[in-house]
This record gives structure tokens, C-alpha cells and sequence, in this order.
């Protein structure tokens, strides 16, 4: 396979296409490795920071066949400690290459073949949050071992999903007590005021809509916490084109819950490859007693059932106490670090890495944080 490394000033245009060819033939195509995704998270996310680049294989055609998008996050002082990292890979969503599924093994060897050649360097490879199911993991875990790199791969989050089936329905889907008491509180709220949901799948009022509910998501605990998406002018960017990007495509689903006039509860949403990503959600602590979000996720959730197009509802996070309302089914979800094939370096990788590992742990017992958050949806 031959490998090439393309920097920031490639042809985009010509390499979304070859990109897109690979994530079509792919079974398990992910929207967190799409150009959709990576490329409006480094421009607005991560781009000002690191120039993007490009790992590509090529079959024996010429055909491209793999393709890794990565930054390199130098360490100030010591540029033997330098990171390759996915361009996307953030802790939150996923990051992962793409690979047509015939060429795993071989684009895994020459990947390592590559950065076996600055063996006197560190260049670690990090990708977090990567499905269990992807050939990033499954492809570079025994190449790895066969090569003599030094890696480290920690199990991490359990990811919850709804399978959807063309015989299903929301009584198939959700509990009987959750649907009488999520239509008990629907009652409840429109004696208040009169309730609509609304849908926008294309760019026509689309900004609007955008404002209204960055402004609910942000009046809740995010808001509080200064980590609404209002709060961070890259962020905004950020969700805003890509909003934009998948209306275009007809991929974009938000919903919106007005009461009245107001928006008490959104729930952003992008369809890719028959699954429905739940990207973001929020609601009106005001009406916290009403369940506004759980309202939501089942107008989305039923949108999702009744689309020929749409196999799985994807809660794309980690895995929460409410989330057990909609399912009990989930996948995980691992972490991926590879160190240098240089006997010290690769001593001092391990070291490192477990080290930090034990401090993390020793830190959060200490400390007791609680990421449990409710959806009061």
C-alpha cells in the first residue's frame, strides 16, 4: 500500500470526494469520521491551534482507500514528546480513521511503517473515544504487537442506542409507566400553555431556530457551568455550519418544544449512514417539573420510527441514568495510544501513561465528581 501525507493546503474538494467514495462502501460508517464532521471541527474547533493533515493509502490502482486526518500537537521545549492526534479526537465524540474494510490490516502496517521511520522521536498516535467495532482498534491492536510499538488501549465509555426496526413502535420502544407518566406531564404543561413541536430539516428559518435553542440549552446547568454552547464563540461557530452543512445535505433533524411563544426544549440532531446522532440537548429549567426534554427525545425518537431511513437512534454520548427510560442497549467505546518503537522511549511512554492514568484515578476519588446529569428529559 502506498502512503501518503498530504498537508492543510490539499485539494479539498478532490479529497471530500474520494473521502465520501470509502465512508459509502463502508457497513459501519460513522458520522464522527465524515468530512461533515472533521472539517468543521478543525476549522472552528482546533484550527487556529494545529494545521490539519492527511494520512492516505492507496491500492495498487491508485484508488484511495483509507484516509487518517490528524494534527500534530507539539510539547513546548521537548519536540521528541511531540502528538499525532485525530483532528477531531476531543474525548467527547468519537474520532476514528476511514478505511475501506477490505484494507484494515494493510493501511494499520504502513501507518506504523511511517512512524516507524521517526523512531527516534516519540510521535505518539492518540485517538480517543473509538468504537469497538472500528478497525482502528481491531487493525492496529495486533499490528501494533507485531511491530513492536508500544500501546495502550483503555476501555472507556458504553455509548446507549435504540435499535430501530420496521415493525417497531414508541410502546415497543418505551416502558408503559415512563410513556403514561411523560403523557401525564405533556397534559400538565398544556394547561399552561399550549405546546408545538417543531422540526427544521433545511436551511429556511434555520437561524432562528439555531438562536432559540442555543439560548434554552444555555439556561439550564450548562449555562450555569459557563459550558453552553452560547458561551464559547467557537463552539456557536462551530454547531452553527454544521448545522448549515447537514440542513444542505437533508441530514440535519432539530427539534424544537414551544410553549406558547417560547422554546422551553430543543434537541439537535443529524442523520448519516440509516443512524440518528443526538447531538445536543437542552431545556427551560423553569419547566424542569414537566419533563420539556423527555417530551422532546420522544417526538425525536418517533421521528426516528416512523423514517424507512433510520435503523438507529444514537444518544452519541456517554451513557447517563436517564438514558435507561429509552434502552438498556449500548456499545463501548475505547482509547488508543501508541508510543515509539525505540526501546527508552517506549519505556518512558508506558511509564507516563500509566502513570497519569493512576493520578486520574487517585484524583476523581478524591475529589467524588458526579457525572451523572439529568435529562429531566
Amino acid at each position: 500500500m502506498k502512503l501518503e501525507v498530504l498537508a492543510e493546503c490539499c485539494d479539498h474538494e478532490s479529497l471530500i470526494h474520494q473521502w465520501d467514495e470509502i465512508l459509502a462502501q463502508s457497513v459501519s460508517a460513522r458520522l464522527f469520521e465524515s468530512p461533515l464532521w472533521v472539517l468543521n471541527y478543525w476549522r472552528y474547533r482546533c484550527g487556529a491551534k494545529n494545521a490539519l493533515s492527511f494520512i492516505t493509502g492507496r491500492d495498487e490502482d491508485g484508488r484511495m482507500v483509507a484516509i487518517l486526518p490528524f494534527v500534530k500537537k507539539p510539547q513546548p521545549g521537548a519536540p521528541f514528546l511531540s502528538t499525532w492526534e485525530c483532528a477531531h479526537s476531543t474525548g467527547e465524540y468519537e474520532s476514528n480513521w476511514t478505511c475501506h474494510p477490505d484494507y484494515a490490516g494493510r493501511f494499520a502496517s504502513a501507518l506504523l511503517d511511517h512512524l516507524n521511520s521517526h523512531r527516534h522521536l516519540w510521535y505518539q498516535m492518540k485517538m480517543t473515544v473509538v468504537r469497538e467495532d472500528s478497525s482502528a482498534l481491531t487493525a492496529l491492536l495486533p499490528a501494533c504487537r507485531q511491530s513492536g510499538f508500544s500501546i495502550i488501549s483503555a476501555p472507556g465509555r458504553e455509548v446507549p442506542f435504540i435499535p430501530i426496526t420496521d415493525s417497531a413502535s414508541l410502546e415497543d420502544v418505551v416502558d408503559g409507566k415512563y410513556r403514561r407518566e411523560m403523557r401525564r406531564r405533556q397534559n400538565k404543561l398544556e394547561k399552561v400553555n399550549p405546546l408545538k413541536f417543531e422540526l427544521y430539516c433545511d436551511q429556511e428559518g434555520l437561524d432562528p431556530a439555531l438562536d432559540e435553542f442555543f439560548a434554552v440549552e444555555a439556561s439550564g446547568w450548562k449555562g450555569r457551568g459557563g459550558s453552553a454552547i452560547r458561551d464559547d464563540d467557537s463552539a456557536e461557530r462551530f454547531w452553527r455550519q454544521l448545522s448549515h452543512d447537514a440542513a444542505r445535505r437533508r441530514q440535519l433533524r432539530l427539534h424544537l418544544l414551544r410553549s406558547g411563544d417560547g422554546v422551553i426544549a430543543g434537541q439537535l440532531g443529524i442523520v448519516f449512514a440509516k443512524t440518528y446522532y443526538c447531538l445536543k440537548i437542552g431545556y427551560d429549567d423553569r419547566y424542569g417539573e414537566f419533563g420539556p426534554g423527555a417530551l422532546t427525545t420522544r417526538e425525536a425518537v418517533r421521528h426516528c420510527l416512523e423514517d424507512p431511513q433510520i435503523d438507529v437512534y444514537d444518544f452519541a454520548g456517554a451513557a447517563l441514568p436517564y438514558m435507561r427510560n429509552w434502552t438498556d442497549r449500548t456499545y463501548r467505546t475505547w482509547s488508543i495510544q501508541i508510543g515509539s518503537t525505540h526501546a527508552a522511549l517506549g519505556g518512558v511512554f508506558d511509564l507516563v501513561r500509566h502513570g497519569r492514568g493512576t493520578l486520574r484515578s487517585l484524583r476523581r476519588a478524591i475529589t467524588g465528581r458526579n457525572d451523572n446529569v439529568s435529562e429531566n428529559t
